[in-house]
């Protein structure tokens, strides 16, 4: 149930109701966090802050979506090594999930032309690999793809956008949370809504470098946290051998 609705449209009076609501609804009290959404996505750390006319999303993110993303926890919450501690787990699964944002950004971009990236898994010593990760017959990684449908982003995370210093090119996109994992296609469609941004300022960006010929929008990941993660958006100005 990992980042689904799990109340939709429901009244309630207080928090301590909608916590209520929750728990029998999981049939649970164990769960790790339940966000408040307003309408537009926005979070809300209470029901005061919400007037009486805005409808509230209650999003419950049960165990580690993080953990599951990565593959390291099943979705009953059962993690795939009970032997190493989750905290420990969650420290790894934060390197590979910066190195699965990371090739998210430039997938399908310039310098991309085909084929699938594929990332190793490099802590073998302590963590076995989870099942996306092939294992070789002789017991070596052979890594995971990384293809437009692999999960970059857990759901739960708030996703936070800035402009890199000096951009010419003003922000058109919001903060939001992620109610359930983003994909590699949905950094695509953010990177392809900061392009129509820049395209915008084509002409002015151009002037700039007269060997130029195209603006491409850019995305890059700041940081990778377990509940946040921050992109930083950007624009490079190429030429026709730049795609070669």
């Amino acid at each position: 149930m990992t980042g689904e609705l799990l109340l939709d449209a429901v009244e309630v009076s207080s928090l301590a109701e909608l916590q209520e609501l929750i728990l029998v609804k999981m049939g649970s009290s164990k769960f790790c966090t339940c966000r408040l959404l307003t309408a537009d996505g926005h979070p809300l750390n209470t029901l005061e802050e919400a007037d009486n006319s805005t409808s509230i999303t209650a999003v419950v993110v049960p165990h580690s979506p993080l953990l599951q993303m990565v593959g390291l926890q099943d979705d009953k919450g059962n993690l795939l090594d009970p032997a190493v501690p989750q905290e420990e787990q969650e420290e790894i699964a934060l390197k590979v999930a910066f190195r699965l944002a990371s090739i998210g950004c430039w997938f399908g971009g310039p310098g991309h032309l085909c084929g699938y990236p594929t990332i190793p898994w490099k802590h073998g010593d302590v963590l076995k690999p989870p099942p996306a990760f092939q294992v070789s017959d002789e017991g070596s990684s052979l890594g995971a793809q990384v293809r437009q449908t692999t999960a970059v982003v857990h759901a739960g995370a708030a996703v936070k956008f800035s402009l890199s210093e000096g951009s010419a090119v003003p922000m058109t996109l919001e903060d939001f949370t992620a109610e359930k994992h983003l994909t590699v296609g949905d950094i695509i469609k953010i990177r392809n809504k900061h392009g129509l941004a820049c395209d915008q300022k084509r002409e002015e960006l151009l002037a700039k470098s007269p060997e130029a010929e195209y603006v491409s929008p850019q995305i890059s990941v700041k940081e990778y946290g377990l509940d946040c993660v921050h992109f930083v958006l950007s624009y490079r100005l190429l030429r026709d051998d730049d795609f070669c």
